[in-house]
């Protein structure tokens, strides 16, 4: 598995974050976060099922599952892809 949310224990969550982001990444996300003053912010600048998504938004649940899985934070997803334009942001709190 790509994502094995033991590789991210006993990490601080800047670091869980750039870990995430590189695993996103080899999984063609082109994924970057940023701090905010809510907390940080995982962006996707590319969904892998951007080509299905309006038919199976459970895809983004997944994707948001999967970061508080390997973030141990409440996560909440802010936009997504739509017709395989514009960015997929989830809220970390």
């Amino acid at each position: 598995r790509i994502l094995d949310a033991s590789q991210f224990t006993n990490l601080s969550i800047p670091k869980r974050l750039a870990l995430l982001i590189d695993k996103l990444n080899e999984m063609h996300y082109q994924a970057r976060w940023e701090a905010g003053a809510d907390g940080p912010r995982v962006i996707f600048g590319r969904c892998p099922y951007a080509a299905i998504i309006e038919k199976h938004p459970e895809l983004c649940r997944m994707d948001g599952s999967l970061l508080k899985n390997v973030l141990g934070k409440e996560v909440r997803q802010l936009g997504r892809i739509e017709k395989a334009q514009g960015l997929c942001v989830f809220a970390v709190s």
